[in-house]
């Protein structure tokens, strides 16, 4: 009688027991498990709902994850040898007693090894095809698959493993025979091959590799009718990744127009213009003086820049209107090899000009008729208005309705997503948008023959810099501030 109650007893699991810790204490195979773990983590980490992984959990590793505030644990044993039948059914038998033990906490069940006997697989590819089909039938049509399970069970009694039938079938995952953790070469070129689809570290890897290709366009540049040696070029590179850019130094300039401010790090060139702005009172400079004095400075200071170093490439700090930023950008254009790194808060990763651009990105544009919004049309030049962190449009058309300018088409643009403070989510998505958008320009200045664009941005600066840095042969550019109740000439710029 005793011992029919300890057969009906459940079995009781607990994380010290010996399933538990065989790896820790045993360690055999130890290195193997290390590297599947290692290899597998920039997988996990790829798929939002990862939350945590422990290794030498219940299994040799468990990995949580998180859907609808409901946590989900997957247990995975790690095995550096081909399973046999009989390792095998020993395993689903540990598996079984754990879920059970600790009350079916568990998702899913995997077994990774670098293979599996002849019989279990044969096993998975009937469960693989069996669980594709349930996938087509519902209902009553379901019985069109009894002679598949009669089939699949009988795979199933081979292994004797009936009475784990179903259990098997929901929660029970091979991962067999994708790489060898046991070659820690191997290892690493799979672990670099995950790593680097990851968005985060995409991005990483490609702006390392991208200083290369600075490094290079200043050295060609700066030692025109010199010989570069198959030795010297892969040292350039080299240098350029590694950070050791002898001779290379970035351009760090600091512009003051609301404030005068303190920023890391230290300016090689400071401009201040603090004496010509004000917030509060949302004074500006006047169109003469941004003509006359403010924007031939930032010329001069191109030229000076330009004759003095290789060095095309800009590390900005300061707190500036608008008209500066695109006025900047224009300044030092892609087109002459500049590239920008600047601070766009509240992203805390400095935005760069140079940054991978987002595949297929559509700012959404519209023509708009003058007439429509009370302006005159017959006019020969365009508006275009950019509706980034909010919308502008209302404020502009009161602009020429008061200054009574006629106009050909107005050109309302913003971003894929609604306008708004977050409708530009990093550099990649700002350096697409300003690329569309000249092309958008320049495609209307052709299509209806303008001979001058009123350019009107309400946008985060950063984006407001590389768009000027794409403005080029666009013709005359004449550019806005807002001041409260409205808007008022800044700076006419020529492409």
């Amino acid at each position: 009688m005793a011992t029919e109650n300890k057969k009906k007893s459940k079995p009781i699991f607990s994380l010290l027991s010996p399933q538990a810790t065989g790896g820790i204490i045993g360690g055999d195979g130890y290195s193997y498990q290390d590297r599947y773990i290692v290899c597998n983590i920039p997988k996990w980490i790829s798929d939002p709902s990862f939350v945590k992984l422990m290794p030498e959990g219940t299994g040799d590793v468990d990995v949580v994850f998180l859907g609808n505030r409901k946590h989900f644990y997957d247990h995975i044993q790690v095995k550096n040898h081909l399973v046999t039948n009989a390792e095998f059914a020993g395993v689903i038998k540990t598996f079984h007693q754990i879920s059970i033990g600790i009350k079916k906490t568990y998702r899913n069940f995997y077994l990774a090894c670098p293979n599996v006997s002849a019989d279990i697989k044969s096993l998975y590819k009937k469960i693989d095809r069996y669980t594709e089909a349930k996938k087509l039938y519902t209902g009553s049509a379901l019985k069109a698959l009894k002679s598949t399970e009669k089939e699949l069970k009988v795979g199933f009694a081979k292994l004797k493993l009936q009475k784990y039938y179903s259990y098997i079938l929901n929660h029970v995952k091979l991962d067999i025979g994708k790489y060898d953790f046991g070659d820690n070469t191997t290892c690493k070129h799979q672990f670099v091959s995950y790593l680097i689809q990851h968005p985060k570290y995409q991005k990483k890897v490609f702006s390392i590799l991208s200083n290369a290709y600075s490094h290079l366009i200043e050295q060609i540049f700066s030692n025109r009718s010199k010989v570069f040696t198959h030795q010297q070029l892969h040292k350039i590179i080299g240098d350029a990744i590694t950070g050791r850019r002898v001779g290379f130094k970035s351009n760090v300039i600091h512009i003051h127009n609301w404030e005068k401010g303190l920023y890391e790090p230290k300016a090689n060139v400071t401009i201040d213009w603090v004496q010509y702005f004000d917030r509060p009172t949302k004074k500006v400079p006047d169109s003469k003086l941004w003509n006359e004095t403010l924007i031939p400075e930032l010329v001069t200071l191109k030229n000076k820049l330009a004759a003095k170093t290789a060095s095309r490439h800009i590390t900005f700090r300061g707190k500036c209107a608008l008209s500066t930023g695109i006025s900047l950008g224009m300044i030092f254009p892609e087109i002459g090899n500049w590239t920008f790194e600047l601070l766009q808060p509240p992203q805390t990763e400095s935005w760069r000009s140079d940054a991978e651009r987002k595949i297929s990105y559509k700012p959404i544009y519209t023509e708009i008729n003058p007439t429509t919004v009370g302006i005159k049309s017959n006019g020969d030049e365009l508006a275009v208005v950019f509706n980034i962190t909010g919308k502008a449009l209302t404020d502009v058309a009161d602009f020429f309705k008061s200054t009574g300018t006629p106009l050909k088409k107005i050109i309302s643009l913003q971003p894929e997503s609604t306008p708004g403070n977050f409708s530009i989510k990093n550099d990649s998505e700002a350096v697409a948008l300003a690329s569309a958008s000249k092309d958008i320009i320049k495609s209307m200045i052709n299509k209806y023959k303008s001979k001058k664009t009123h350019l009107f941005y309400f946008g985060p600066f950063g984006l407001a810099v590389f768009l000027g840095q794409k403005l080029t042969s666009v013709g005359a550019i004449q550019l806005y501030e807002f001041q409260d109740p409205g808007y008022n000439p800044s700076c006419l710029l020529k492409s």
